[in-house]
């Protein structure tokens, strides 16, 4: 696998916030998107998450000069204002880094940076970065998720470092420390990990010396792993989206699934109108997942695709274009309900600009 395969990371949390402000004028442009004020820098795999205040943390990434140094700097989308504003920068320069928003609402980055093992943490109230406790290994491409008691649940690794592939560590924000937990039943590298409704951890996906098709569920109170059901074909880089049914969507190439937590098994899907990768997937109000950009073949795209869940509905429906084909770009979830897409890659370098999407 190329090495250019390896340097992106995607993060999405979720939260909630109120405003009294009228936001800034934005660009309509046709079904429902409107081009939003472009960041103060421009990035690509970086990472981005809704805070408790409804503004949206962007951090680091790859910027215009080089693919492989992260950059530092961290800055805020403000919707009520529809502004981007810096804030305090990264310890050390970070692409392909995890997020994860903590219980304390503070936020989480982690892995790929100056030794890959290295986490810290951002606090809203002074807009400052601080190192918190290390991982033992380093890690590129990690996955978190936050488990149900409050600890963050870490996967996913280097695949030139075995070490790193197969251990699993969990965060505990009370202590700022790691702690090893069993493995999972493969190594896996660019897997993709989620929480499901249950309280268990979905991890399925990636690669090792061999892409994966298997998957492997971990149950925090028990901390042990579970093989469940396989995919129907291998997997890396793929989105895995919680839908409000509790199933979960996955979606790679042109091709996508889904899998039923109380059967433990996969059901294959219409193929979509178009393969993509480094695309985003992100969880609509009404249940629909808004599939966004990406690349197919060489070609970064602009379009972007529906899925609608519901029985007997076509799966696909092709939605609006983007303002400019982005992947490795960032979508998140309002507390509006609109879609904040930020930033990315297009077939020449990093991008500042942002658009927003109107369900």
């Amino acid at each position: 696998m190329k090495k250019t395969r390896l340097l992106w990371m995607l993060a999405f949390v979720v939260g909630c916030a109120a405003g009294t402000e009228s936001p800034a004028p934005a660009q309509t442009r046709p079904s429902g998107l409107s081009v939003a004020e472009s960041m103060n820098t421009p990035r690509s795999g970086h990472t981005a998450v809704l805070l408790a205040s409804g503004k949206v943390l962007v951090s680091g990434g790859s910027g215009i000069d080089s693919d492989s140094t992260g950059l530092r700097s961290s800055e805020l989308y403000d919707p009520i204002t529809g502004h981007w504003s810096p804030t305090g920068d990264l310890n050390e320069g970070r692409v392909a880094h995890g997020a994860v928003q903590l219980s304390s609402g503070k936020v989480m980055v982690l892995g790929h940076g100056l030794q890959g093992y290295r986490a810290e943490l951002y606090d809203p109230a002074s807009g400052t970065w601080a190192y918190t406790g290390s991982m033992s290994v380093g890690r590129i491409y990690p996955r978190a998720v936050l488990l149900p008691g409050g600890k963050v649940l870490v996967a996913g690794g280097d695949p030139g470092n075995p070490a790193t592939s197969g251990s699993i560590e969990l965060y505990d924000e009370g202590t700022g420390t790691w702690s090893a937990t069993s493995a999972a039943p493969e190594r896996r590298m660019q897997p993709a990990l989620v929480l499901l409704p249950t309280g268990k951890a979905l991890l399925s996906g990636g690669y090792y010396q061999a892409y994966s098709a298997s998957a492997a569920l971990y149950d925090p109170a028990t901390s042990t792993w579970s093989s469940t059901g396989s995919m129907s074909g291998p997997r890396d880089n793929h989105t895995a989206t919680v839908l409000l049914s509790g199933k979960v969507l996955v979606v790679s190439g042109a091709t996508a699934e889904l899998y039923d937590p109380e059967t433990g098994t996969w059901r294959s899907l219409p193929p979509l109108p178009e393969a993509r990768q480094y695309h985003t997937a992100t969880l609509l109000p009404s249940g629909q997942v808004l599939i966004a950009g990406g690349r197919n073949e060489g070609v970064t795209l602009a379009t972007a695709v529906l899925f609608d869940p519901s029985p007997g509905a076509n799966p696909w429906s092709p939605t609006f274009q983007l303002s400019e084909p982005r992947h490795h770009h960032t979508a998140t979830l309002l507390p509006s309900g609109q879609v904040l897409i930020a930033g990315g890659r297009n077939d020449k370098q990093s991008i500042a600009s942002a658009e927003l999407y109107s369900p």
